[in-house]
């Protein structure tokens, strides 16, 4: 037994390549080794390096296979309609268990770096979710993943996709935990990091002058990542507009705190915050 016929038993046995279910196990391999010449991949019996996905890839029921998401909305058609298509296949790899009703996708201004603001709402379990992130018209965002799988209350099944590399391809899946544990030493799956999106929300929240509401969520973004100084410099200035002068100071003290702990491996973006947010505070009248 080929190498790649092992793994096509494995993934077999975990549940997947269920619609091939007819095939016997010789008339799969077959099947996979056709597919593979005549797809993205190549040739499994020749591309040794993608075997676990050029597999997983032909699972058109469990997964959902992006070729390039970079131009997932590339032709002007698919661009007006490339969330809705999103959530239409996120709702099939999950066997409708996300079944969104009333969806609604709309783009809503500009974000800054001039990527575009996306918001989608829908009804999900007689329950209105809104959605709102930032990201190109044509380049498929899915950062915004991590605030939907927070909408999946009752499920041990969450939505993640494999890293974002060099290549521009991504495979997204549904799984629970212990399926991406029994994945995790063959798939290079991207950690979806919740503070992406909840800057996103910061932002929206700062440029509508609502400063609470964009202090709460910046706040959140700096507990899951101390490290973003942009988030400090944004905070301080949500402060400054509701005249706390206290906590404009306390900003800057505890982001100059965080980038003198490690003052041999400061970068230059570092160093120059680190200037900044000291000259910021020599500023401060209190």
């Amino acid at each position: 037994m080929r190498f790649w016929e092992q793994k096509v038993l494995f993934y077999r046995n975990l549940g997947f390549l269920e619609q091939y279910a007819d095939y016997s196990f010789e008339e799969l391999c077959v099947f996979v080794k056709i597919q593979s010449e005549n797809s993205y991949w190549g040739d499994i019996d020749e591309n040794t390096e993608d075997t676990d996905k050029i597999i997983l890839s032909l699972d058109k029921q469990k997964v959902w296979f992006i070729e390039d998401y970079t131009r997932f909305g590339g032709d002007f058609q698919d661009r007006a309609r490339m969330y809705e298509k999103c959530i239409e296949h996120l709702s099939l790899i999950s066997d409708y268990y996300f079944s969104p009703e009333n969806l609604s996708v709309k783009q809503k201004g500009f974000c800054s770096g001039r990527s575009e603001r996306w918001e989608i709402c829908f009804t999900y379990k007689n329950q209105l979710k809104t959605l709102l992130f930032c990201g190109d018209s044509d380049v498929l965002s899915l950062h915004w993943l991590s605030e939907l799988n927070n909408f999946l209350e009752g499920s041990d099944k969450n939505f993640i996709h494999t890293s974002l590399s060099e290549d521009s391809f991504i495979l997204v899946f549904f799984l629970s935990k212990t399926q991406i544990e029994q994945l995790t030493d063959f798939i290079d799956f991207e950690k979806i990091e919740e503070n992406i999106y909840v800057s996103d929300i910061a932002d929206f929240y700062f440029e509508q002058e609502l400063y609470e509401e964009a202090i709460t969520h910046y706040e959140k973004v700096i507990r899951k990542k101390n490290d973003y100084w942009f988030a400090y410099s944004q905070l301080a200035t949500c402060y400054t507009y509701l005249q706390k002068y206290e906590k404009v100071k306390k900003t800057y003290q505890e982001a100059i705190e965080m980038l003198s702990l490690h003052p041999n491996s400061r970068n230059e973006i570092e160093s120059w915050y680190l200037n900044f947010f000291e000259n910021q505070i020599k500023n401060i009248n209190i």
